[in-house]
């Protein structure tokens, strides 16, 4: 599927809640407290190891999708993607971050380090939104 598909299904709620007990192959979209992750590896998911706990970034990777029209952006200056802790970032691509705008200067896969960070070259601010 194409990401403006991936997008319609997230707002007609066909992603499926994330559960426990349940196996997901790689690549893979659930929903899980309003955030979209993609599976990064085969999981059966156990109860203490949700999507947004810690250590999970290697299995579950936050995905961005605009809050107000449920579309995912195409990370340009007009449609940034909302940083989201964890994603994974993309060089020359823009983020919106604390209503500031962010161009990622690298790719940082599992991303942590959020715009901003002092001393990072990896972020360079573009403006305000």
């Amino acid at each position: 599927f194409a990401a403006a598909e991936f997008a319609t299904f997230a707002r007609a709620g066909l992603f499926a809640d994330w559960a426990a007990g349940q196996t997901y192959a790689k690549g893979y979209r659930l929903a899980h407290k309003g955030i979209v992750y993609e599976v990064m590896q085969e999981v059966t998911a156990i109860e203490n190891q949700p999507p947004d706990a810690a250590g999970m970034l290697a299995v579950y990777r936050p995905l961005s999708v605009d809050p107000e029209t449920g579309e995912e952006p195409d990370g340009s200056k007009e449609h940034p993607f909302a940083f989201l802790y964890g994603m994974d970032v993309t060089k020359d691509s823009y983020y919106s971050y604390e209503g500031k705008l962010w161009l990622a200067k690298a790719d940082m896969p599992a991303c942590v380090w959020v715009p901003g960070t002092e001393g990072l070259w990896q972020w360079e601010e573009a403006g305000a939104i």
